[in-house]
C-alpha cells in the first residue's frame, strides 16, 4: 500500500475529529443559553463548571488545528501519533459529556461508537477493539467513582425516580450492558475494517503489478480523460512524445488548438483519426493510423490505435491512446517484398523460355505427338502457365507496394466491359456446370474512367474465385447499376459458394492471406488477387466491400465514380 494513501486515511479521520470538535463546542455554547430552564434539562450544570469545560476542549482543540495546519510537512508516522492522541482526547471528553448530560443515566455513551468508526479505517483490527476497551474504561471509572460519590452525579432527570443513579443493581446492569455494546460494535466494526483492509491490499497488489506492466511495456501508452485532459503517460510514450509526464500532467488538450512546438508531436498522436486497416503489419484489426517519426533513412513508423476506455456500467470515462513501434515489422516486410521481387523478376523469363518450349513441343513443331505424349506436355504447359501467373501476381503486388504500378485511364463503357469478360468465362462455366446470370439495365449508363487492363484483372479475378469455389450447379449472378445521386456505378458479383468464415473476414483484402475452408477445398492460389483488386480499385477513386456467410456464398460490391465524378475529384472541369 502506497504511503500517500496511508497519509489520506489517517488525515480523513484528523479531519472528522478536528471540524468535529469544532462543531461541538459552538453547538454546546448554543445550546447553554438557549435551552436552559427546560424540565427535562440537558446542562443542569453551573456556568462555571461549562465554561471550564469548553475551555480545556478548545485549548486542546486549537493544539490539534495548528498541527493540521503543518500536515503536509509531518510525515506519517507523526500523523499517526497525533490521531491516536486526539482519539485518547475524544475518550476523555466523551467521558466528561457522559457524566454532565448524567453519568449512568446519560444517553451520551452513544457517541462512543464514533470512536470505532473514526478508527476503522486507519487503525489494525487490534488497534480498534483496544481504543473500545479503553472507552469502556473511562466509563466504568466514571459510574464507580459516581457511585462512590468521589466525583459529583449530574443527574439526567429532575425527578429522581426517573434515573438508575443510587440503585446498585440497576447502575451495575447499565453499565455492563453499556460496556458490552461497545465492545461488540467496536468487534464488528475491526471485523469489517479488516475486511476492507485485506480488499485494500488486493487492489493495491493488483495495481501495483499493473502500473508495473504498464510502465516496462515497450508500448507507449496516453490516457486522457472525457474533457481530454492527460492523466498517464508511461515512459515509452514519454520517449515518442519528447515530453516528460510531469510537464503535460492534467493538461487539457483542444484537438483544434494550434499547439506549441513542444507539443505539436503529443497533440498529433492524441487527435489524428484513425481508420481501419487490414494490413499484417498492424497488431489488430482496430481502427489506427501511422505516425512516422525522424529523418529519412532514420525514420522510426508507430501504429497508433485510440481506444475508449469505458467504466464497469458501459459508461465513457476516458480514451487511452496505444503507440506500437512497428519500425522492424516494416523493415522485414519491405526486405520481404524486395527478395520476392527479385525472385519473381528471376523466375519470369526462365518460366517464359519454358512456356514456349513446350508450347513448340505441344503444337508438333518438332514432331508428331501420340496422345500420352500431348496429355502429359499440356499437363506441364498448364502448370507452367500457373507458376507465369502466380509470378505476376507477385510482381504486380510489388509494384502496388513500390508505388509503381502504373496506370493509363481512358473513358470505358462499363456494360461492355462486363459483357465481353463474361464472354471470356463460358468454358469454363460449361466446365463447372455454373450458370452465370448478367444483369445489366436497358438504359445507357454513364462511361468511367479506368485502366482497362487493370480493371480487367480485377473482374477476372472475382468471376475465377466465384467460378472456382461455387460447386457443380451452383449459380453466380453479376448486377449493374447506377447511383445517380452520388454519381457512382456499382457492380455486384454473387455467388452460391463456400463463404468466408466470419472469424477470417477481416482479413480478407490482406497479401497472401486465403480462407482455411477454401485452403482445404482448392490448394492453388496465390492470396494476392484481393489484395490487388482493392488497390487498383482504390487507385481508381472506387472501393470494394463484400458480405458472407459460411456455406452459403459470397457478394463482391465494387463501387467505381463516373467520368464526370472522377474528374471532379481530380479537380479537372
Amino acid at each position: 500500500m502506497t504511503n500517500e494513501f496511508e497519509r489520506e486515511k489517517l488525515l480523513a479521520p484528523l479531519t472528522w475529529l478536528i471540524y468535529g470538535m469544532w462543531l461541538i463546542i459552538v453547538v454546546v455554547i448554543l445550546v447553554m443559553f438557549f435551552i436552559r430552564g427546560f424540565s427535562l434539562t440537558i446542562f443542569p450544570q453551573t456556568l462555571e463548571y461549562m465554561i471550564i469545560v469548553l475551555l480545556l476542549t478548545g485549548a486542546s482543540n486549537i493544539i490539534n488545528s495548528l498541527f493540521f495546519l503543518k500536515r503536509h510537512q509531518l510525515p506519517t508516522s507523526t500523523l499517526r501519533i497525533l490521531l491516536t492522541l486526539n482519539v485518547l482526547l475524544v475518550q476523555f471528553f466523551l467521558t466528561i459529556a457522559v457524566s454532565i448530560t448524567g453519568g449512568i443515566e446519560s444517553v451520551a455513551v452513544h457517541l462512543f461508537h464514533f470512536i470505532t468508526f473514526f478508527t476503522i479505517t486507519a487503525f489494525s483490527a487490534r488497534a480498534v477493539v483496544l481504543f473500545a476497551l479503553g472507552s469502556d474504561l473511562w466509563l466504568l471509572l466514571l459510574y464507580t467513582l459516581e457511585h462512590l460519590h468521589i466525583l459529583p452525579h449530574f443527574p439526567r432527570y429532575t425527578e429522581a425516580t426517573l434515573g438508575v443513579y443510587g440503585n446498585a443493581e440497576a447502575t451495575v446492569l447499565n453499565a455492563i450492558a453499556t460496556v458490552l455494546w461497545i465492545t461488540a460494535v467496536a468487534v464488528f466494526g475491526a471485523f469489517i475494517g479488516a475486511m476492507i483492509r485485506r480488499r485494500e491490499e488486493q487492489i493495491f497488489s493488483e495495481r501495483h503489478r499493473i502500473d508495473s506492466i504498464i510502465h516496462d511495456l515497450p508500448d507507449g501508452i496516453i490516457l486522457l480523460d472525457p474533457s481530454n485532459r492527460l492523466l498517464f503517460m508511461n515512459p515509452a510514450a514519454e520517449a515518442i512524445v519528447g515530453v516528460r509526464t510531469q510537464d503535460v500532467l492534467q493538461h487539457s488538450f483542444d484537438p483544434h488548438e494550434n499547439p506549441e512546438p513542444a507539443l505539436q508531436r503529443l497533440h498529433t498522436l492524441l487527435f489524428t483519426p484513425a481508420q481501419q486497416k487490414y494490413t499484417e503489419l498492424h497488431v489488430s484489426a482496430l481502427p489506427s493510423f501511422e505516425y512516422v517519426l525522424g529523418e529519412k533513412n532514420r525514420e522510426r513508423s508507430f501504429e497508433v490505435t485510440p481506444l475508449p476506455v469505458q467504466d464497469l456500467y458501459g459508461e465513457f470515462i476516458g480514451k487511452m491512446i496505444i503507440i506500437h513501434d512497428i519500425t522492424r515489422e516494416k523493415l522485414v516486410d519491405k526486405l520481404k517484398s524486395e527478395f520476392i521481387s527479385v525472385a519473381a523478376h528471376q523466375l519470369r523469363t526462365p518460366l517464359t523460355a519454358i512456356k514456349w518450349a513446350l508450347q513448340m513441343v505441344r503444337d508438333g513443331d518438332l514432331g508428331k505427338l501420340n496422345e500420352s505424349q500431348y496429355e502429359m506436355l499440356e499437363k506441364g504447359f498448364v502448370s507452367n502457365q500457373r507458376m507465369i501467373n502466380l509470378v505476376n501476381d507477385l510482381l504486380d503486388a510489388s509494384r502496388i507496394e513500390e508505388g509503381r504500378f502504373r496506370y493509363e485511364f481512358k473513358k470505358i463503357a462499363l456494360d461492355d466491359f462486363l459483357r465481353k469478360i463474361v464472354q471470356e468465362f463460358d468454358h469454363a462455366l460449361k466446365e463447372s456446370n455454373l450458370q452465370l446470370v448478367l444483369d445489366i439495365p436497358p438504359v445507357k449508363l454513364p462511361s468511367i474512367y479506368a485502366d482497362e487492363s487493370k480493371l480487367r484483372m480485377v473482374f477476372q479475378n472475382l468471376i475465377d474465385n466465384a467460378i472456382r469455389y461455387t460447386k457443380s450447379g451452383g449459380m453466380i449472378r453479376i448486377q449493374l447499376n447506377y447511383d445517380a445521386k452520388e454519381n457512382f456505378l456499382t457492380c455486384a458479383i454473387q455467388d452460391t459458394g463456400v463463404g468466408v468464415p466470419q472469424s477470417q473476414q477481416r482479413y480478407i483484402f490482406s497479401k497472401f492471406f486465403r480462407a482455411e475452408n477454401v485452403v482445404r477445398l482448392q490448394t492453388e492460389g496465390s492470396g494476392l488477387g484481393l489484395f490487388i483488386a482493392k488497390n487498383v480499385l482504390e487507385e481508381h477513386r472506387g472501393s470494394i466491400s463484400f458480405t458472407s456467410e459460411e456455406g452459403k456464398g459470397t457478394t463482391f460490391f465494387i463501387r467505381l465514380p463516373s467520368y464526370a465524378q472522377f474528374q471532379e475529384f481530380q479537380g479537372i472541369r
